[in-house]
């Protein structure tokens, strides 16, 4: 009974045995990485893109023979025979050996080189040193190296969605990926699969390194809609445009153009266009990084794709620094509650100006309390609860000292507008001429860290008058 039982043990461990190396040798062989791409990863997690130019620059030779050294790869690949984490040996420099993949004894050669607990990891053997490495392994190495040679994170993970590249971009420059958080290059990378999804992907100062699949559903929000021809029409996704089919039964063509919207995409094609046509317009009062202040309307926070379009002559893709305080030269076109773009519509003609004015001294843009004294009778506007300008009239020869908690300041800012020019004496500031004397119109806001005071004026009037208080005696005598 019991060599009954030791037998089918043993009978039961050799079948398991035997599946075991069937399953192994029949299960096929994990892709590997070609050496190229492998090598260009390497030298970004050491140094970027142009500091291995500049090194072939300077260099003037190459590992590479003459007629090899132009291709894309050869600059990473000899920037790491220079370092020594390439043996020529191990790693000869020709283009078959660029094209070929990447073996177990390299990858442990390489990161070698970074520390004995990476060659370790790479798992190089006697027995496998001369086969492939498999690309999802060096990737797991390539984030272990990361660790050792990028610890301030200049190689960086992002997401965006592709939506152009060479293949489908008559304006693209060569090797170089549009996506919706800007511009890169892809040197010896495959990107056309990816068009118009969304990806993941590492890059060092512009440059991508590896990309993958995110999704192939994605939505390019707050586009620009241009011109069409009839059978298409214009969208810019970013720095450049697209041109999709016109179809009835997306819309047709009829009142597109000139207007915003997003564009929704499925496995690559168009099948949704929401428009978004609610503008509004008013001056400019301030801008921050999450919203923009405008005359009539109070602070509205901004999309988080939003976007400014310059569409008068060229069309340009701008940025929010380029929106001009104190002027009603754009249009906003709003949605949910939200600035969705802004839309630069015709040139700067600039009649008047805004002037933050400083504390006394000249240390600070915040002041404590403004102490002030009108020259002539002025009205005196501020926000309500709701939102609106409310005001009331102001007599000459007011003095008014409006602090933190000053009721005017309590839903936003107040303005003060005087009817005689030079009208209001703010006692609170010192200059070297004395207690200056402001024309045009004073805008007051409460801040956390105190008031800002804003000196609204026409702009000969701020040459003139102005510039001279505000620039203090130590100035150089060209400037003053």
């Amino acid at each position: 009974m019991k060599n009954r039982m030791i037998a089918w043990v043993s009978g039961v461990v050799l079948v398991v045995v035997t599946l075991m190396v069937i399953i192994v040798k029949l299960e096929p062989p994990r892709d590997g990485i070609i050496r190229a791409q492998a090598m260009k990863a390497m030298a970004l997690a050491l140094t970027d893109k142009e500091e291995c130019e500049k090194r072939a620059k300077e260099r003037g030779t190459s590992h590479f023979s003459a007629k090899e050294k132009d291709n894309w790869f050869v600059k990473y690949m000899d920037y790491l025979y220079d370092e020594g984490y390439l043996d020529p040996e191990l790693t000869p420099a020709s283009l078959a050996s660029a094209q070929g993949y990447l073996t177990y004894a390299e990858a442990a050669y390489m990161a070698g080189q970074v520390s004995g607990k990476l060659k370790l990891q790479a798992g190089s053997t006697r027995n496998n040193r001369g086969q492939a490495f498999p690309e999802e392994d060096w990737w797991q190495l390539y984030g272990s190296i990361l660790k050792e040679t990028d610890p301030e994170g200049k190689v960086e993970e992002m997401e965006a969605v592709l939506y152009g590249t060479p293949s489908n971009l008559d304006q693209a420059e060569s090797w170089t990926a549009y996506t919706t958080v800007g511009n890169f290059g892809f040197q010896g990378l495959a990107l056309d699969a990816f068009l118009d999804c969304e990806i993941r992907f590492l890059a060092r100062s512009g440059e991508m390194i590896t990309s993958s699949l995110v999704s192939r559903n994605v939505v390019y929000e707050n586009v620009w809609l241009a011109e069409s021809d009839g059978r298409h029409f214009k969208a810019y996704l970013g720095t450049a445009y697209r041109e999709f089919p016109v179809s009835a039964k997306l819309g047709g063509e009829d009142g597109m153009a000139g207007n915003l919207a997003d564009l929704h995409m499925e496995d690559g094609k168009l099948v949704k266009i929401t428009m978004k046509r609610d503008r509004l317009s008013g001056k400019v009062l301030s801008v921050t990084e999450d919203a923009i202040e405008i005359e009539g309307y109070g602070e509205i926070p901004l999309a988080p794709n939003f976007h400014v379009y310059k569409v008068y002559g060229d069309f340009k893709v701008l940025n929010a620094s380029d929106i001009l305080v104190g002027y009603n030269l754009q249009e906003f076109v709003a949605a949910d509650g939200k600035l969705c773009a802004a839309l630069l519509e015709r040139e700067f003609d600039a009649k008047t100006i805004r002037v933050l004015l400083m504390d006394t001294g000249f240390k600070s843009v915040f002041h404590a309390s403004a102490d002030l004294v009108l020259g002539s009778g002025a009205d005196l506007e501020y926000e309500n609860a709701k939102g609106k300008m409310v005001g009331e009239r102001l007599e000459a020869g007011t003095q008014l000292t409006v602090g933190p908690d000053s009721p005017y300041l309590e839903y936003g800012r107040m303005i003060i507008t005087p009817d005689e020019p030079e009208a209001i004496t703010i006692r609170s500031i010192e200059r070297s001429q004395g207690t200056p004397v402001y024309s045009g119109s004073l805008e007051i806001k409460g801040t956390p860290e105190g008031l800002v005071l804003v000196n609204d004026l026409f702009l000969e009037d701020y040459l003139t008058k102005v510039v001279p208080s505000e620039m203090p005696p130590s100035y150089e005598k060209e400037a003053l």
